[in-house]
């Protein structure tokens, strides 16, 4: 070995003040240890030139061409090469063989164990022993790059049977401190006990593109959380497995892929995960032991032909994709919030396989049809379970119903429930399936999904789900955050079932397309059944609500909604005058029902431009065709309260009707003429938007119409105090029209502060509207002055109303300070140098630049 001679200089102060050159000396001399140390180390590559036994010595050779010596003696530091570029032969399998068995594990330690250049290897455990050989990774130097166990991208490792017992095995441990890190592919294929084994947390990494499948074993391929123990053929513990293995000891990366085709999951059989899954990972379950136990995933795939139920109440996380691809998964995870149910945060898919939601149920009361219950019942399910109600239930005053059960829940599964005296119920056991991602996520595939009775379905995406295929939920849909997408034209259709509730709903979370209500056969008079539609549509929430009062079909009906942002067509039938010219209502059954009495409430708000709910004028009108003629279906009852000619929000309920058919439309309807704007409940409003925005040359002024008869023009009016205006331009109008049109105009020269805009619309005929009032702020920048000016310490900004943007520029135009200031605050020019500079400030209605001097 050379010899090295190092003289330092330094002077104490010198070398207290230079941080930076101890610090580069000390990694210098780290290295330079590391170095030294590894040159005591000696590297073999397995030529496996003499047999296929891992301890001859003549396999292994300190030159890649076989000319160099050979590893009769191992040491614990040795670096161990399997590169496949040499011209190693590689047999089938490499016997990895210690000792002469007697019932307990030999093992070797090694300082590096390194697969290279595509070499491809298959290891197996001894032949000539019961129990099994163990390679120890962790002797000599610590590698600097933490690759102490590697698999290089490309290369292979298979773990596999010797052909004899199955508690001959083979296990690879890394030592504590020591590192592996594989970029390669690993198979398990040898049904017993091989183990990967490391003992830190993140001590074992798997990156870029690296898959491991495991096809045969026994236990989990990377060992328990906890003390990892195997028995021996003399049923005694081996002495060498008291390793202990923590949480999170095995890491896979983004990109990489664990296969899991038999033996138990990944995770151990300890309290905590034995190996995380980062967002980017995949996990594909073929066969095995699924952890029942909840884990969190990145990309989550069931692709095994089989039935697989996954159980628990501890809460399963898909970070990305929830994938079934062939047999029936059964997703049985109870609880819900942050500890419980599923959280899935890309999208979910059925490709070719079933992908259920349906925590198991137990013993059931069944209700078919009406109960009256006018004394104490008091039931308890023989096993604790759900107890399902298919018909109505009624508890007069002075009776009660008791359900009873340590998970007990009572499911009204197209029943009616109305509870006039005492009914207790039972906690019982929920989950709650919810969609968290962060982009935009999809329901789809052509296999079936279902939610059980159960299982609540949850939006918390801002960036909206949408429904790729059909299905239902049953207990209940929560919008908590984003958009539900459904569109008719695909056919993927979402339904509620009749008793499911809905918690949420508003413009920012809604169903943006149709979906459906389930009723049962039969809904009988006293047991009404209200049903909402939390819909809406380019991020308008507009609800309705379906209340039937009686229905005698045979079976169960699908009544499917949704709501129009179009207005509809103006065919009305007297007293109608018109309906709205906003949006309207398409709800209808899939089949007509016999029998049935209700009615439908319309929600409505500022943009559906009604002005007076409870005017006799305003009612509910209904066409039973596309396009057919609208007829008046009444006013039931109407909710809100005229605000000085303003619109305002509130519902209306239609009067009961009894035709229902599958092309039904409901609208808002006035049987007055609604003239000019604001007008009464002025449904066929002209002027659907006015507003004003402050530009950098003005104010911008724009409206637009959805319909217009005989108009000739607007005027565009200002005011300084919102009483007295002027006209200051006048807009030529279409004149007629059934559809959208917009206009635009500017004020050039606003006031400065506070401007109040409104339209003059004038008809052909002389009629005369007036719109309401908008305002926008206009402050000039440009008649800022700079005091004092020169200066030598601040620059005040004189007549600024506001914050404004700033840059010092010298003459030459190079910014020298920027920033954010007010008119009071001012700009400091205290660190500039005497001379001119320039001053540019900018809002949002300007720019102006101006001379100071700095004194």
């Amino acid at each position: 070995m050379a010899n090295f001679t190092f003289t330092f200089f330094r002077a104490t102060a010198s070398w207290n003040r230079n941080a930076s050159f101890k610090k580069s000396l000390l990694v210098f001399v780290v290295l330079l240890s590391w170095s030294l140390g590894a040159a005591a180390q000696t590297t073999y590559y397995w030529r496996g030139t003499v047999s296929s036994r891992w301890n001859d010595a003549g396999n292994w050779n300190t030159q890649t061409n076989g000319s160099g010596s050979t590893r009769a003696t191992p040491a614990d530091d040795d670096i161990l090469i399997f590169s496949g570029n040499i011209g190693a032969t590689f047999p089938n399998p490499i016997i990895v063989n210690y000792g002469n068995g007697a019932s307990s594990a030999f093992s070797q330690t090694v300082g590096k164990l390194r697969v290279v250049n595509s070499a491809d290897i298959n290891l197996a455990g001894p032949t000539n022993g019961n129990d099994g050989s163990i390679i120890n990774v962790g002797g000599g130097p610590q590698a600097p790059l933490g690759d102490d166990f590697f698999i290089e991208s490309g290369s292979n490792i298979s773990f596999v049977s010797s052909g004899q017992t199955a508690n001959r095995f083979l296990h690879i441990k890394l030592a504590s401190g020591r590192k592996g890190l594989v970029a390669g592919n690993i198979a398990v294929n040898s049904g017993n006990l091989t183990r990967l084994l490391a003992t830190d947390a993140n001590g074992l990494v798997f990156t870029g593109s690296s898959n491991v499948t495991v096809y045969s074993i026994t236990g989990s391929p990377f060992g328990t959380t906890g003390a990892n123990t195997v028995v021996g053929s003399n049923n005694s513990p081996l002495a060498n497995f008291s390793d202990v293995v923590p949480a999170n000891a095995v890491t896979f990366s983004s990109g990489t892929t664990f296969e899991q085709r038999g033996g138990t999951n990944p995770f151990g059989t300890g309290t905590t995960p034995v190996v995380s899954f980062a967002p980017g990972s995949k996990y594909k379950y073929v066969a095995g032991t699924f952890s029942d136990v909840g884990q969190t995933y990145g990309y989550l795939e069931f692709a095994g032909n089989l039935t697989t139920t996954v159980a628990g109440s501890q809460r399963l996380t898909v970070a990305n994709d929830l994938t079934a691809s062939a047999g029936t998964t059964n997703i049985n995870v109870t609880g819900t919030g942050a500890t419980g149910g599923v959280f899935i945060g890309g999208n979910m898919q059925t490709l070719g396989g079933t992908l259920n939601f349906v925590p198991a149920t137990a013993s059931e009361l069944n209700v078919d049809g009406i109960t009256l219950v006018t004394s104490t019942i008091s039931y308890t399910p023989t096993v604790s379970g759900n107890v399902t109600l298919n018909g109505s239930v009624a508890v007069t005053s002075g009776g009660s119903l008791t359900f009873n059960g340590a998970v007990a829940n009572v499911r009204f599964l197209g029943s009616n429930f109305n509870n006039d005296g005492l009914a207790n119920f039972a906690q019982g056991s929920n989950s709650t399936v919810s969609f968290q991602g962060t982009s935009a996520q999809v329901i789809g595939g052509a296999s079936s999904t279902a939610f059980g009775a159960n299982t609540s379905f949850e939006i918390n995406n801002p960036a909206g789900v949408t429904v790729g295929r059909s299905f239902t939920v049953r207990r209940g849909l929560l919008l908590t955050s984003g958009l539900l997408y459904t569109d008719r034209a695909s056919g993927n259709l979402l339904t509620l079932a009749a008793n499911a509730t809905v918690t949420g709903g508003s413009n920012a979370s809604h169903v943006s397309g149709y979906m459906a209500r389930q009723t049962p056969a039969t809904v009988v008079a006293g047991a009404p059944l209200s049903m909402l539609y939390p819909v809406g549509k380019n991020g308008v929430y507009r609800p309705f609500v379906l209340n039937i009062t009686t229905q005698s079909s045979t079976s169960g009906i699908n009544y499917v909604g949704e709501m129009q942002d179009t207005p509809p067509t103006q065919s009305v039938v007297a007293p109608l005058v018109h309906v709205s010219y906003r949006r309207y209502l398409q709800l209808a059954p899939d089949v007509a029902p016999s029998g049935f009495s209700g009615t439908v409430t319309m929600f409505f708000a500022t943009d559906d431009y009604v002005n007076d709910p409870q005017a006799s004028s305003f009612v509910m009108a209904k066409n039973n065709v596309a396009n057919g003629a609208w007829s008046s279906i009444g006013n039931g009852g109407a909710i809100g309260t005229a605000n000085n000619g303003l619109p305002v929000s509130g519902s209306l309920t239609s009067a009961p009707f009894t035709t229902f058919s599958t092309g039904s439309n409901f609208s808002l309807a006035s049987t007055v003429a609604s003239v000019g704007f604001p007008g009464t409940n002025p449904l066929p409003v002209q002027l659907t938007r006015f507003a004003a925005n402050t530009k950098g040359n003005g104010i911008a002024l724009d409206w637009a119409t959805a319909t217009e008869k005989n108009s000739a023009y607007f005027e565009v009016q200002r005011s300084a105090n919102s009483e007295t205006f002027r006209t200051i331009e006048k807009v030529q109008a279409l004149g007629s029209s059934t559809t959208t049109h917009t206009y635009a105009t500017l004020d050039r020269a606003p006031l400065a502060g506070l401007n109040y805009y409104r339209l003059r619309q004038v008809d052909a005929d002389g009629k005369e509207s007036y719109s309401s009032v908008v305002s926008a702020r206009w402050s000039a920048v440009t008649a800022v002055e700079l005091y004092p000016n020169p200066s030598s310490d601040k620059v005040y900004l004189n007549g600024l109303d506001g914050t404004v943007r700033f840059r010092v520029l010298n003459e030459m135009g190079k910014t020298l300070m920027s920033g954010e200031t007010t008119g009071a605050a001012g700009v400091s020019v205290q660190t500039l140098p005497a001379g001119m500079y320039l001053l540019e400030l900018v809002t949002e209605t300007g720019r102006t630049v101006q001379r100071f001097a700095r004194q």
